[in-house]
């Protein structure tokens, strides 16, 4: 797997536990997650290292964007 792909994972799963860590509850990291503005970004890079099933991006049968 690519060494970037894993980074921009590992980046987005470390900013979802610092946000656990200052206890800012768990409806507020869900919605980080799963519906901010960069939630397909969350999910797709999720999806390119295997830690969530393609089912989860949203419409279905869109291509994983490139990160700029």
């Amino acid at each position: 797997m690519d060494l970037e792909k894993k980074s921009d994972a590992l980046e987005y799963l470390h900013h979802t536990l610092i946000l656990q860590e200052l206890q800012l509850g768990d409806e507020l990291v869900s919605n980080y997650i799963y519906n901010s503005y960069k939630s397909y970004l969350i999910e797709a890079a999720l999806v390119e290292v295997g830690l969530l099933d393609k089912s989860f991006l949203k419409p279905p049968g869109m291509p994983i964007p490139k990160p700029a």
